[in-house]
């Protein structure tokens, strides 16, 4: 996936050395680099309903919200998102990507007029590679602007796939870190997320982790403040690359 910015490097700092959860692809999940030989050519203009997807397109984020909550001594860790989206015709799900994630009770979509309904995951599958988040009333989901919250929990993987722990050493003493590996489909094992470069968004980062952890992230740190037992870590929003998909006008997909 294209359009999310790197994660982070985290972990305690001890004896002089400093244990990071580290984004070794930068937000791989949201940011790839592309190797190509030969000439370069033009690109043709970037039109949303021509582009191929995986993923249905009557329901496009425009901005997510991530909170993660990481520890480099835990097998698990925790999230909660918030996705900005667009309804673009009445749907019985709104269908993402998710991999190895248990989302936590329901999730919760809310309309303009913060009308809330819970939404819940369909079929029992662990090893589905996405989720479709149906209304518990059974009713359609209605065109417009709305906001979808998740709670859920993943694992920390032991080979380079999403979130992940390396050990290594430092002096005499073995050291743990956390890492991110992002592309090229390995965002959906981070967050429930729309996981493909066509779904262009805004991604605003927040770490909370216990004190004395270095936490570090590809865009500048906004602030730092205690929250409870852990450190709450902010990070600045990074864009999409290119541009979003447009609304109106000649040329452009609407969205509404």
């Amino acid at each position: 996936m294209r359009n999310l910015p790197g994660v982070v490097t985290i972990g305690p700092t001890s004896k002089g050395s400093v244990q990071k959860i580290i984004s070794t692809a930068g937000w791989g999940l949201f940011l790839s680099c592309v190797l190509a030989c030969g000439h370069a050519t033009a690109q043709p203009r970037f039109v949303f309903d021509d582009t191929p997807a995986s993923l249905p397109k009557s329901v496009v984020p425009s901005r997510t919200q991530l909170t993660l909550t990481l520890d480099p001594a835990m097998p698990t860790f925790a999230g909660e998102a918030t996705i900005h989206i667009r309804v673009r015709e009445p749907v019985d799900a709104i269908v993402l990507n998710a991999r190895e994630l248990q989302l936590q009770g329901a999730a919760v979509l809310k309309d303009r007029r913060a009308t809330a309904r819970e939404l819940r995951v369909a079929g029992t599958s662990s090893v589905r590679e996405s989720w479709a988040l149906r209304p518990v009333d059974g009713k359609q989901i209605q065109p417009g602007e709305h906001t979808l919250h998740m709670r859920y929990t993943g694992k920390v993987n032991s080979t380079g796939e999403g979130l992940f722990a390396v050990t290594y050493r430092s002096g005499e003493n073995t050291e743990r870190m956390l890492a991110t590996q992002l592309e090229a489909v390995h965002a959906r094992r981070l967050l429930p997320t729309f996981d493909a470069p066509l779904f262009r968004q805004v991604f605003q980062l927040d770490v909370l982790a216990p004190p004395g952890q270095e936490v570090f992230s590809n865009t500048p740190r906004t602030a730092q403040r205690a929250e409870g037992p852990m450190v709450r870590h902010s990070f600045a929003p990074h864009a999409a690359d290119g541009e979003l998909p447009p609304r109106r006008g000649r040329g452009a997909s609407r969205l509404d």
